[in-house]
């Protein structure tokens, strides 16, 4: 298997909405703009930096939808999709505050939005065409990452509000 070999993995990352514990509130015109000028970002674990910086992947697209949703695509290596094995990936965006932008993705355990989770869809050399996304959208919700938004305050954020 080629080093730089990659699975694609998609779902939902984001809600607009207001997070008073985060001190952050986005609207549906801001997470759309947010979409429209996003640029690729890489991911990290925990929103924490550590070795595996630059080698955990990339968040390659992001589209808004108009329930207020932001999905989005996940380009993942595949020696981490091996050792995580087929379970959901909870993620949780990071945001420049003051432009509302994207600026990077983690891989945590425990997400602000608690359904936010990409799942695999396909590996780089597959046919996107090929994809079921209703199958992918009914395994999120199978995986229970449907419920309700999470009010506790996860300690993988604990740091975002210091940036």
């Amino acid at each position: 298997m080629a080093e730089n070999t990659m699975t694609i993995r998609k779902g939902l990352l984001f809600r607009s909405g207001d997070y008073p514990d985060r001190d952050f509130a986005i609207t549906n015109e801001e997470l759309r703009a947010a979409a429209a000028s996003f640029q690729p970002v890489a991911v990290n674990l925990e929103h924490k930096a550590s070795v595996l910086d630059g080698n955990l992947g990339t968040l390659r697209k992001v589209e808004f939808s108009a329930d207020g949703a932001l999905t989005g695509e996940y380009e993942e290596p595949t020696w981490l999709g091996q050792i995580l094995g087929d379970t959901p990936r909870k993620i949780s965006l990071e945001w420049d505050r003051a432009k509302k932008t994207i600026c990077g993705m983690a891989l945590v355990l425990s997400p602000r939005i608690s359904e936010a989770a990409v799942f695999a869809a396909f590996s780089q050399s597959a046919s996107a065409d090929a994809i079921d996304w209703e199958q992918v959208s009914l395994a999120q919700k199978e995986a229970g990452f449907h419920g309700e938004i999470n009010a506790t305050v996860d300690r993988t954020l604990a740091g975002w509000n210091q940036r």
